[in-house]
């Protein structure tokens, strides 16, 4: 199985933007796999989970997951006409599935670095991770398993660059 391109993450988010929350816009000077097998996800039932093809699509995809966890993500080194709060790199360094007895786990691990105009920072790894029972043995379980984990991550690192954008 080949994983998809494009993230599916849980709806709605597990930590949810407060209404009238104020913009906090990162700019993403890098967005990198760091993963030291970048080609695979993992076996789920003796058989082999590959990454998506197109990696580059796949990261940008994941870095639009924090749209609706209230940051907005914009790419390149080039400021745009309205300048970023936050400026940053994120790096996937973990994204594995496995099975064992019925059971499905998989794990994502994103490291975020960010800094404000303030001079306020980040430089967290943020870990997101779920496990189920493996029902069908399907690939779209596989996928949801690694979306979810992706997710998760995306959770608790839009907590932290929200209040990184407050100053």
């Amino acid at each position: 199985m080949v994983a998809s391109e494009t993230l599916t993450p849980e709806s709605p988010p597990k930590r949810q933007v407060e209404p009238g929350a104020p913009p906090c816009t990162l700019r993403l000077v890098e967005l990198v796999d760091t993963r030291t097998s970048p080609e695979m996800f993992g076996i789920v039932d003796g058989r082999a989970i590959y990454a998506p093809k197109d990696i580059p699509a796949w990261l940008k995809s994941i870095a639009e997951g924090l749209r609706p966890r209230g940051v907005t993500p914009s790419y390149g080194a080039a400021p745009d006409a309205t300048p970023a709060m936050l400026e940053g790199k994120i790096a996937l360094t973990t994204a594995w599935l496995s099975n064992v007895r019925g059971n499905i786990t998989s794990t994502a691990v994103l490291k975020v670095q960010a800094r404000n105009a303030a001079g306020g920072s980040i430089d967290k790894s943020y870990r997101g991770s779920v496990a189920r029972i493996l029902w069908w043995s399907n690939p779209s379980e596989a996928q949801e398993g690694i979306d979810d984990a992706v997710s998760r991550a995306l959770d608790a690192a839009a907590t932290d660059l929200r209040q990184l954008c407050k100053g």
